[in-house]
Order: C-alpha cells, then structure tokens, then sequence
C-alpha cells in the first residue's frame, strides 16, 4: 500500500492516497468532511490526506486496506467509513 517514504508527517498526496485505495482523484472535492478522523489539507495547489494516528498503527502491524465496491467480492476483516457513500476495508497483508 503506502511505503514509509509515502508518508510525510502522517499525511500523503490525495492522488497517492486514492490510487492506493481505489477511489477516484477527485473524491475528496465530493465530501464536506472525512469520516474517522481523516481530513484534507490544502498546501499551495496540492492536496493531503492527513492520516489518523489509528491509521498508521494499522499500516504499522500489517494491514492494508482498499475501497469496498457493491460489486466486488473483496474480502476483509473490518471496514470503516471514509465517507457518507465511501467504505474502505481492512485486511491483514500476509506478505510483510
């Protein structure tokens, strides 16, 4: 998913952040606040995702996690809520 050198003070690009998670570019533009301690800087003309310290101890013991799509069939141990229409899923990355 993200390597450390992707995480800048616990935040990333917003463009890293939903190509990692299969979101679109421009998802955050269509919610007023991220859920779960998410949210949005703005620097200049670039966008980041400032990443919760839960989200970090997640990234930190294995997990990885991706955007749950109604069609897939992606599989997951827990899921949170990014957004009003926007879950993402947690599930243990056996290859670290």
């Amino acid at each position: 998913m993200f390597n450390k050198k992707d995480i800048i003070v616990n935040a990333v690009p917003v463009k890293l952040f939903a190509s990692n998670l299969g979101l679109y570019d421009n998802f955050y533009r269509n919610v007023n606040e991220l859920k779960s301690g998410f949210k949005i800087k703005q620097v200049g003309n670039n966008f980041f995702v400032l990443l919760p310290d839960w989200f970090i101890k997640l990234l930190e013991i294995g997990y990885d996690c991706y955007v749950i799509k109604p069609y897939d069939d992606f599989k997951y141990e827990f899921k949170v809520e990014l957004s009003k229409k926007t879950e993402i899923g947690f599930y243990k990355n056996d290859n670290l």
